[in-house]
């Protein structure tokens, strides 16, 4: 008796694999699973290498120009950043660049966190 429904099966199938409908299924479901793969795939693996590779770069930029200011520049960095003398001095001091970095530092700092805030940003 299962031989009977088996064999019933086979040629319902080969009746319906004939078929364009079940064709366009096929090709349907292909479709469907090649995009959910590359979307794994593009979601995962391509993050990963994309952080792995910008990582990286930013390692080796770094490390190339930590090694330019050290052979170039006298002293400590910070004195550099922060000396501010004569007409540069009083411009800063009069234009107010300290305070206006800080403030625009301040609000990128506020969009970036926003953005981390579910429903929110």
């Amino acid at each position: 008796m299962a031989l009977g429904i088996g064999s019933a099966i086979v040629a319902i199938a080969s009746l319906i694999r004939g078929s364009s409908v079940f064709q366009a299924a096929i090709a349907v479901a292909k479709f469907a699973a090649i995009k959910a793969l590359l979307i794994a795939l593009i979601s995962t693996v391509a993050v990963v290498v994309f952080h792995n590779f910008l990582l990286d770069f930013m390692t080796d930029a770094l490390s190339q120009f930590s090694t330019f200011l050290e052979s170039n520049v006298s002293g400590d960095i910070q004195s550099v950043v922060h000396t501010f003398e004569g007409l540069g001095g009083y411009l800063a001091d009069q234009l107010k660049i300290v305070e206006s970095f800080s403030l625009i530092m301040s609000g990128l700092t506020v969009g970036i966190v926003r953005r981390f805030i579910p429903f929110i940003g």
